[in-house]
């Protein structure tokens, strides 16, 4: 999104100058002074747009931890991994799971963000505890006691049988 907007932003900016050019050279048939004032009030105005659409644009991009697709797609990994280190009939389907990760971040530079925007929210501590901790949640919703082993093998049996995005990662 962000380098469209970018892209859209730069095309509205050469049209406003390409008109302010046109007022310019317009005023240059009049005496200096006027068509000093027309270049000034050109520029002033090119740059006062150039200045309101960065501005907007710097704070229309959400956080990360806020595109549903890739939040909710590293919690349906954590929720495949949980179970497969606490059910030892089920394992995590590694090279599938990698895959999607990559997909998962690939998505993310697709929208605009940076290798840093998307390093620094893979690397932060506090998002890791909440995603764990809503991964855990949505366990314990479907069923999983922590601690019976039983628990989590029967909820993986029952999302690979509704082929989830979870049970898609375990086999």
């Amino acid at each position: 999104m962000r380098r469209k907007h970018t892209y859209i932003n730069t095309l509205i900016l050469n049209i406003y100058a390409e008109i302010a050019i046109s007022y310019a050279t317009k005023a240059a048939s009049k005496p200096s002074r006027r068509r000093y004032q027309m270049k000034k009030l050109a520029l002033t105005a090119v740059l006062t747009f150039a200045t309101v659409i960065s501005a907007g644009h710097l704070s229309a991009q959400t956080a990360l931890k806020d595109v549903a697709k890739v939040r909710d797609g590293i919690i349906f990994v954590g929720m495949a991994y949980e179970i497969s280190e606490r059910c030892d009939s089920i394992n995590a389907r590694l090279f599938r799971g990698l895959n999607y990760l990559q997909s998962l971040r690939s998505h993310a530079r697709d929208l605009g963000y940076s290798e840093a925007e998307i390093d620094a929210y893979i690397n932060d501590d506090a998002e890791k505890d909440r995603l764990e901790g809503i991964a855990r949640r949505q366990l314990a919703d479907l069923g999983v006691i922590r601690g019976d082993e039983a628990t989590y093998c029967s909820v993986g049996r029952a999302q690979m049988d509704a082929n989830t995005r979870v049970g898609w990662l375990l086999r």
